[in-house]
């Protein structure tokens, strides 16, 4: 007699489900505790669900739901050294995504993966293209808001990456024209561009744009740097059984202080 598998016998695959968009089965064996994160297709871990869920287009819920039972990959960069952030800008989350995303770990989207490109980069070399296959019936009004809404909310957290470039010597602007991003938005990154160099500038009149562009990448790296500090303490009081606060507050109150201009150094001296 053959046996029909069940949950028990044969614990689903969340990452699966995930890649199907079975959304409404993901809720379930996420609330059952049901489920097995990996199959033999992927690669997928618990640190890495929520990147795979932002490449599959999750609604807001699901990417909730995922940071909640699994809150390391919050802050865990993959392979290729991307967050959840970084595909969320190639694979076109929702603008609550983008928000949610950036409330939780606002450093990443200043953070350059293995190609040297942030989550500016992949939003304006994607977001057009993706928004024309899937939301074809939508106005353009509506891809301009969006879009810009995204790209605000990215200057907030990270404005010095609009001005860093990839390996392959291209900044979010280029990818912009290329992609046929509206002139809207267009000009919207070449404000946060300017506005961030005039600053830099200020600060230290001395330098180059060179200088300043290695300043930017160096700025980059020393994120990454803490933001795997942050996890691993994170982790260890965790073993401990003791609490701290979210790593991205003590992260950006350290980054505010590293980040004032020359002039406020000069002052207290």
């Amino acid at each position: 007699m053959i046996r029909i598998p069940s949950f028990r016998d044969n614990k689903p695959s969340l990452s699966a489900l995930i890649s199907e968009k079975k959304w409404d089965e993901v809720v379930v064996v996420l609330h059952t505790g049901k489920f097995s994160i990996n199959d033999s297709t992927t690669d997928v871990t618990e640190d890495t669900i929520l990147h795979h869920a932002c490449r599959n287009r999750a609604t807001l819920h699901i990417i909730e739901l995922l940071a909640s039972h699994f809150p390391s990959c919050l802050t865990s960069a993959d392979s290729r050294n991307r967050y959840p952030i970084h595909h969320a800008s190639k694979h076109l989350a929702c603008v609550d995504t983008f928000r949610y995303l950036i409330d939780t770990n606002s450093i990443a989207a200043g953070i350059q993966d293995s190609y040297g490109k942030t989550a500016m980069h992949y939003l304006a070399e994607h977001y057009i293209k993706n928004f024309k296959e899937t939301l074809q019936a939508c106005p353009l009004d509506e891809y301009e808001s969006s879009m810009l809404r995204v790209v605000r909310m990215l200057k907030t957290a990270s404005p010095k990456s609009f001005n860093l470039e990839d390996k392959a010597g291209t900044n979010c602007i280029e990818y912009a024209i290329e992609n046929g991003v509206c002139l809207r938005v267009i000009k919207a990154f070449q404000c946060t561009c300017r506005d961030d160099w005039k600053k830099r500038k200020q600060d230290d009149s001395n330098k180059s744009h060179s200088d300043l562009t290695k300043e930017l990448e160096e700025l980059s790296a020393v994120l990454k740097e803490e933001i795997d500090f942050s996890r691993s303490l994170n982790k260890s009081c965790e073993e401990k059984s003791t609490s701290i606060k979210p790593f991205f507050q003590l992260s950006i109150r350290k980054y505010i202080v590293m980040l004032k201009p020359h002039t406020d150094g000069a002052r207290s001296a």
